[in-house]
């Protein structure tokens, strides 16, 4: 076994802006499209960036010419889709010396299942939907620059068979934020809808109003 420079890109799948100075997204799915940001949300740039590993010239930063063979027969790297365009090297012959491909997992203020922001109490908090495990994490992202974990919840049953319905909430697919002054209850509510258990379900966020006076 041994290194290659191969990443991963991290796709946005779905965006959550808050007052345009920031967006949050997460990356998922192949890279057939790449879209502008908010402000230029009319204009779409599709353009086809997919290349098989197999079919491309890498530079000796990926060994020998013998191991580069190797590493683009099928059973290694070969089939594997990797972007032309993204952020990838190139050396004075045109030989690539990075790979980026697709479906990396993360969350990040610029660059993150789904997430909506919401104001509260004047802190920007964002949910992130997970899907592969279920649940939300929420953070605190006032600060785009030193963001801070607040909770986690999930309310998938892990020792029910993920079948059947009493596994619960399972698949975080599609987040609602609902600020308080549109809750019934007046409290801040996030709701989330899951594509494997099939379910809805409604969370209040409970929080203590902070000693300054905030409108929100």
């Amino acid at each position: 076994m041994s290194k290659a420079p191969e990443y991963l890109s991290f796709r946005p799948n779905s965006r959550s802006f808050s007052s345009y100075t920031f967006h949050n997204n997460r990356p998922s799915g192949p890279g057939t499209r790449v879209h502008l940001a908010q402000q230029w949300q009319q204009i779409c740039l599709r353009h086809f960036e997919e290349k098989k590993v197999g079919k491309l010239d890498l530079a000796e930063v990926f060994g020998t010419p013998e191991e580069i063979g190797v590493l683009k027969e099928d059973e290694n790297l070969g089939r594997l889709n990797v972007t032309k365009a993204f952020q990838v090297t190139k050396d004075n012959n045109s030989n690539y010396t990075s790979l980026y491909s697709f479906g990396g997992r993360s969350f990040s203020i610029l660059d993150p299942e789904h997430v909506v922001v919401g104001k509260i109490y004047g802190h920007t908090i964002v949910f992130v939907g997970i899907e592969r495990i279920s649940g939300i994490m929420v953070y605190d992202v006032s600060n785009p620059a030193n963001p801070v974990f607040l909770d986690y919840v999930n309310n998938r049953n892990f020792e029910e068979d993920p079948e059947s319905p009493e596994a619960g909430d399972l698949g975080t697919e599609c987040l609602l934020f609902i600020p308080a002054n549109r809750s019934p209850h007046k409290c801040p509510l996030v709701v989330a809808a899951h594509e494997i258990g099939g379910t809805t379900t409604v969370f209040q966020v409970n929080v203590t109003r902070p000693l300054e006076n905030v409108d929100d």
